[in-house]
């Protein structure tokens, strides 16, 4: 077991400090003040809503990032900073965008009633940027601004935008060993990632949701993020 636990510690490092281009999933490491979750931008040029993104990120494993903290907000920024392709959105001006996990219930009050995170977690901090949030979509009659987003490419500030409207990705956030996205890490996790230990994309056992780290297999980092976690949750 001391062999195996080594290979894990190996393996994990390693992979924690990726880095992060588009369509790679880095981690934000416990040694590194993190939480030990892996984080990816995901470009789409040609434009998503929120709903769309949110749907992706559920169908590998994941859901929309989720920020407590100043330090996170900064990480996850940096994954985006820079990139022109997630800050020209479809149909909304430059400089909005990537999508992020917060979002308005269908009749909150607006600008700024009861906005959450798509895990239930409190959302006690925030970074809006100046004036934000708005609403002004919604003032001037057209739809609420009931999602969040990044607002400027300079700096980690947020915006609310219409969740009807097309940015060009979103940033995806997976815990490891949370195969079935209930927010918890148990014995079901345990049992799916076991079941789909050693297989890679294109093989029928392979489960996404098992990939935490998002390389194409269910291997032993997988595994050392579920054993790390285990019985925790988000």
């Amino acid at each position: 077991m001391r062999h195996l636990g080594s290979a894990i510690g190996v393996a994990v490092g390693v992979l924690g400090m990726m880095g992060a281009a588009n369509g790679e999933r880095v981690q934000w490491r416990v040694e590194d003040g993190g939480n030990g979750h892996w984080y990816e931008a995901v470009p789409r040029p040609d434009g998503i809503t929120w709903v769309e993104a949110q749907s992706e990120a559920e169908a590998v494993g994941g859901y929309l990032v989720t920020i407590s903290s100043g330090e996170e907000n900064q990480f996850v920024f940096d994954l985006v900073q820079g990139d022109p392709v997630f800050w020209d959105p479809i149909d909304l001006n430059p400089g909005n965008g990537p999508w992020l996990g917060g979002f308005q219930p269908e009749g909150s009050p607006e600008p700024d009633g009861n906005w959450q995170w798509v895990t239930g977690g409190p959302f006690d901090f925030t970074s809006w940027s100046g004036g934000e949030p708005g609403d002004y979509c919604g003032e001037w009659g057209g739809a609420p601004e009931d999602a969040l987003g990044f607002h400027h490419n300079g700096a980690p500030v947020w915006n609310d935008v219409p969740g009807g409207a097309h940015l060009s990705g979103y940033i995806l956030e997976v815990l490891p060993g949370d195969v079935a996205t209930d927010g918890d890490v148990d014995l079901s996790d345990q049992a799916a990632l076991l079941g789909a230990y050693g297989y890679c994309t294109g093989d029928p056992q392979y489960n996404a949701g098992a990939d935490f780290n998002g390389d194409g297999c269910v291997d032993l980092v997988d595994l050392a993020g579920l054993l790390g976690n285990y019985g925790f949750g988000t």
